[in-house]
């Protein structure tokens, strides 16, 4: 396989490498969302019996403010991916405009048009070393982005576990019939939330493991 089109295979698993990181943050980004909902339910279900729900209500906030959070954090992670996805795509296409000119170059060899197609492949290179360089950054900026989301995570699920060992209180003496619901809805979300965390990170991790080998070609 010639140097070319092993670049253009790069480009190209570089692009569909980092539409799959997309879909993966969209849909913990749809989970995440979830969880904000039942959460503000939950808060509106513990304010209506005053302060006798006063813990039931500030652990529900809690989680509703943690998955603001993360709701933020993955709508900032989602804006460098789209970016990167755009820079890689640039990337992509200046290759296959390489590629042409080479055929072009090799298939007709016309003296006259040869030092403008050159010209125009220096520009193209340096365009794809620029997407390469991209990509690194790119990766760096999901990595901070993504680091926040295991502790955020985390503390959900302490606040759940706050919630399962009240449950029977707030049951029983408080009568709150929702209660039950309400925390079994918390935990199918937030597992879901979970897995969805743990496809998008272990992806991730291929995904870095990949480049690390890749993006050491930086010169074409």
């Amino acid at each position: 396989m010639n140097n070319s089109l092993i670049k253009n295979n790069n480009t190209h698993n570089h692009y569909t490498s980092c539409n799959e990181l997309r879909r993966l943050a969209l849909r913990m980004q749809r989970s995440i969302g979830k969880v904000e909902d039942i959460s503000v339910n939950a808060s509106i279900v513990a304010s209506q019996t005053g302060n006798q729900a006063r813990v039931f209500f500030e652990i529900s906030s809690q989680i509703e403010k943690t998955s603001r959070k993360m709701h933020t954090k993955i709508n900032m992670l989602l804006d460098v991916i789209n970016k990167l996805i755009e820079n890689v795509l640039s990337s992509k296409i200046a290759q296959q405009r390489i590629n042409y000119f080479t055929q072009t170059t090799l298939s007709q060899n016309q003296p006259a048009n040869f030092q403008l197609i050159e010209t125009v492949k220096e520009r193209l290179k340096r365009q794809v070393a620029r997407g390469s360089f991209q990509l690194v950054n790119g990766v760096n900026a999901i990595e901070s982005h993504f680091s926040a989301f295991e502790f955020l995570i985390n503390r959900i699920f302490v606040a759940l576990t706050a919630l399962r060992v009240e449950e029977e209180l707030f049951r029983n003496q408080l009568k709150l019939a929702t209660v039950d619901s309400l925390i079994k809805s918390f935990e199918k979300l937030l597992t879901n939330l979970s897995e969805d965390y743990d496809a998008f990170r272990d992806y991730f991790t291929l995904f870095k493991y990949i480049n690390k080998h890749l993006l050491q070609e930086r010169e074409i």
